[in-house]
């Protein structure tokens, strides 16, 4: 989708960043009072089928209780990305794919002028370690 939108060098990593809170139910509070995608899925039930949904999840999520509360696995992807506009002219010229050349392989951080970067990243709940 970057390289699409006009990016080279374009790279993703993984991030562990997984939700640390007191209690389960702090996790589904969260999850309620948030845009999250469950809420759609749920709101086609009837009042009883929602509250049997809510118990159920709840329960599958006990699974993550530790002895310092509740941490559920999160991950998130960090992709950063290179516009070719701001690349010297004879290196966006180039037949192929421009993060391909021998010239953009070479380059280091903070040598180019004017490059910009996307970078995305979010993270929820506490960090107690």
């Amino acid at each position: 989708m970057l390289r699409q939108a006009g990016f080279a060098r374009v790279a993703t990593t993984q991030i562990a960043a997984p939700f640390r809170l007191p209690a389960v139910d702090d996790y589904l509070a969260f999850v309620r009072s948030s845009a999250s995608p469950i809420l759609g899925i749920l709101e086609r039930l009837d009042d009883r089928s929602k509250d049997a949904a809510w118990a159920e999840i709840e329960t599958k999520l006990m699974a993550f209780n530790t002895p310092n509360g509740w941490e559920g696995p999160n991950e998130l992807l960090l992709t950063i990305g290179q516009r070719l506009r701001d690349l010297p002219p004879e290196w966006t010229t180039i037949r192929g794919r421009p993060d391909e050349h021998r010239a953009c392989k070479q380059a280091r951080p903070g040598k180019v002028r004017a490059a910009s970067s996307f970078t995305g990243f979010a993270s929820f709940g506490r960090d107690d370690k």
